[in-house]
């Protein structure tokens, strides 16, 4: 059985202001003001996809942050990134 695990994918699209409110405020300032977001590239993402497409594992675990603000932008991000390992 092979088996992929990845985590902490983050991946970003800034937040509007409006969606700034509670600890979103603190994990935007941490990536764009403290510049944490250029630790996470969206050619790093399309790269994960490709080798796991071309592992053909059985099985796929995330287990780490999809997202870096929890917006749902960002969360529909996420998913048509990972829609070729999702639609396998």
């Amino acid at each position: 059985m092979r088996v992929v695990h990845f985590t902490d994918l983050h991946v970003e699209i800034p937040p509007s202001w409006g969606e700034l409110a509670n600890k979103r405020l603190i994990g935007a300032v941490n990536l764009y003001v403290l510049g944490r977001s250029r630790h996470f590239s969206r050619k790093s993402q399309e790269a994960l996809v490709a080798a796991v497409q071309e592992l053909a594992p059985d099985t796929v675990v995330c287990t780490g942050d999809l997202t870096a603000t929890a917006t749902p932008a960002e969360f529909e991000a996420a998913r048509t990134l990972l829609a070729p390992i999702l639609e396998r």
